[in-house]
């Protein structure tokens, strides 16, 4: 059984997840350079290790995309791309004339 081609349902709904993963991963990665800054170790240590599960997070659903859908490399990391665009606040030339995500 061949692997199906990707929606632009499905394709919309894979960027915003990994988009909110990437955010939650940038803001946790924050926090955690913050609790180094503060001179805890205990607390600097705790919050890092909270931000190594988003970025898994972030790569198990690139490998996800790349098992399900025909020609899934291509597909992953285009979405990953997109993603990142819309959760820096970036416009890509493609996405919804020019409108900006934050």
């Amino acid at each position: 059984m061949a692997r199906p081609y990707i929606s632009d349902d499905q394709r919309e709904m894979a960027v915003a997840m990994l988009a909110n993963a990437i955010r939650k991963d940038g803001h946790l990665r924050d926090r955690a350079r913050h609790a180094g800054d503060a001179g805890n170790p205990l607390i600097a240590v705790m919050a890092s290790r909270r931000s190594e599960p988003s970025q898994r997070y972030v790569d198990g659903m690139r490998d996800i995309l790349k098992v399900l859908f025909a020609n899934g490399g291509v597909v992953a990391e285009e979405c990953l791309e997109e993603a990142y665009a819309r959760a820096l606040g970036v416009t890509t030339p493609a996405s919804d004339n020019g409108r900006t995500y934050q």
